[in-house]
């Protein structure tokens, strides 16, 4: 269903959904929604307090915050390399 929903609006599929970046210690997770309009949503996870993943780092408490700030960029540099249409339409 929701794939018509982008055929309809003449957008691409793969430039929503999830994309995420795991280290043995975190795992940084920009998450662009399955619905045309969605807000952007970034996730930060500690793989060893939380590991089912349970409750992210995230909204406010992301604003400053280093390593996601490093996460986020690392992120996006491997999405450029792969050139993923994921990251048309991302915020800077």
């Amino acid at each position: 269903m929701f794939l018509k929903e982008f055929e309809s609006k003449g957008l691409d599929l793969k430039e929503y959904g999830w994309r995420g970046l795991r280290t043995q210690e975190y795992t940084y997770v920009i998450h662009k929604g399955y619905l045309p309009g969605e807000e952007i949503q970034r996730l930060l996870y500690e793989n060893v307090k939380d590991p089912f993943q349970l409750n992210p780092i995230s909204g406010d408490q992301l604003i400053g915050n280093e390593l996601a700030d490093k996460l986020d960029m690392e992120l996006r540099q491997w999405l450029l390399k792969l050139k993923d249409p994921f990251i048309i339409h991302l915020e800077s």
